[in-house]
């Protein structure tokens, strides 16, 4: 790890840093670096800082510089045992020693002298620090909802070599990393929406300017997005949005930890910061299949139309879950039942695909706290059942009267309107029904529904 001390020398001194550690000295092994005002002394000197100085135990090879007065800021990597030694430094002498003059001085000197070696420009100083990482969200109920954490950047940039910060939004990466149950964390990995369909955003606040002569010290607020995988392409609540696993970042029955990066490089320059402190998530666990698994029973024989069964079995916990179906968008049942076989619907066509809800019983009704099983179920189609029927006429028969009598109930229940909708564009496609007759069928039960309404009053 790192860690940082300030040394503040009151006066010009020779500055020893006696890093000879006491006991095994290979354990002691540890880099300094030095820094002004954020500007990294070590990138134009390499007589500033040392690389494993716990091993140097001879004097004359110990890392020395000459500080003038200044407040320092030493960086140093790995565990570590020293002393910081100081010396005045040598007074100059009171009777200099000069070349001789020249005999014959130029009378009319240059306008434009050159030196051997001219005043370098002093380097622009700047530094940065993220501080109070921050969310409200420490316990995720539903670990595919919506997340929101918050940082603070401080960047003094006496000479706004990266201003303006907030323009370079790649500057800024949020990460995340697991840890683990005896507390031993894993690689921090970036929140990336490029590679991710689960949708991220981060907004970047200019909060605070402050002016202290040439110094200029800039707060931005950072705010990370994580939004809700229970949404789909659309934006609208979606229970079985984007819920590949491969494909989020935060999965339940994890604890992780949260951090913000921020670097940028101009030119020569390069500044970076990252936070101080973590903010610690929590996801709940939901329910798991384990070995188990959900099937629609005898799928290749269920006509359309016709009641369908579902089971479920061998789910982890599986005596304190219940279930509900998700069938383009609508759940069958306007209960969560502890038993499959009481969600009642009527067979859909072809190839579909339904979600199996599962959550834990007694959790709040919404689109939250469930696991969603996908099936892909492939039932005769209407077009199959007229070509192997033996008697045409009376098949098409029974498929207009069965139609019509659920048609008539649709009414209220979007949950068989659904299955509904789907067969009526088949049948009108094979003939066997037609528009017209739909739009009768949908006139007289609202005009039923009507006369019931008024003899109600």
């Amino acid at each position: 790890g790192f860690w940082e001390y300030y040394l503040n020398m009151t006066e010009t001194q020779i500055v020893r840093f006696d890093t000879c550690g006491t006991g095994d000295a290979a354990a002691q092994e540890f880099d300094i670096a030095l820094f002004a005002d954020g500007y990294n002394l070590n990138e134009n000197s390499t007589d500033i800082g040392c690389s494993k100085c716990g091993t140097l135990c001879i004097q004359q090879s110990q890392h020395q510089i000459t500080l003038e007065a200044d407040l320092y800021l030493v960086q140093i990597e790995g565990p570590h045992h020293l002393r910081v030694r100081c010396y005045d430094t040598l007074a100059p002498s009171k009777a200099p020693t000069t070349p001789s003059p020249t005999a014959d001085p130029t009378q009319k000197p240059s306008r434009a002298p050159t030196t051997a070696s001219p005043t370098e420009p002093d380097p622009p100083k700047f530094n940065a620090t993220i501080i109070n990482t921050r969310s409200d969200n420490a316990f995720l109920l539903d670990p595919y909802s919506r997340y929101v954490a918050t940082a603070t950047l401080i960047v003094f940039d006496e000479q706004k070599v990266f201003w303006p910060i907030q323009n370079c939004k790649e500057c800024f990466q949020w990460q995340y990393r697991t840890v683990s149950g005896n507390d031993t964390a894993g690689v921090w990995t970036d929140i990336d929406a490029a590679s991710n369909t689960q949708k991220v955003q981060t907004t970047v606040t200019n909060v605070r300017q402050n002016y202290e002569g040439r110094a200029f010290t800039t707060s931005y607020s950072v705010t990370l997005f994580v939004y809700s995988a229970r949404k789909n392409a659309n934006g609208a609540v979606s229970t079985c949005g984007y819920l590949d696993d491969d494909e989020r970042f935060f999965l339940p029955g994890n604890t992780y930890e949260i951090r913000l990066t921020w670097s940028d490089r101009i030119d020569s320059f390069f500044i970076s910061a990252t936070s101080e402190t973590f903010v610690s998530l929590e996801t709940a666990m939901l329910p798991q299949p384990g070995r188990g698994l959900c099937i629609i029973q005898d799928v290749n024989n269920t006509v359309p139309m016709e009641p369908w069964s579902l089971e479920c079995a061998l789910w982890d916990d599986s005596e304190i879950l219940e279930y509900n179906v998700l069938y383009n968008g609508v759940r069958l049942s306007p209960y969560f039942e502890p038993d499959t076989r009481d969600i009642d619907s009527v067979a859909p066509e072809g190839e579909v695909t339904v979600h199996v809800l599962v959550r834990f019983a007694g959790d709040a009704t919404g689109v939250t706290d469930i696991t969603c099983y996908e099936i892909v179920a492939e039932f005769p189609t209407l077009s199959e059942i007229l070509a192997e029927s033996d008697d045409r006429n009376a098949t098409i028969q029974w498929m207009r009267d069965t139609f019509f009598e659920l048609y008539s109930r649709v009414s209220g229940t979007p949950a068989l309107a659904s299955v509904v909708g789907d067969i009526a564009d088949s049948l009108i496609e094979l003939a066997i029904i037609t528009e017209e007759e739909l739009t009768a069928v949908l006139i007289n039960g609202l005009e039923g529904i009507a006369e019931n309404l008024a003899e109600g009053a």
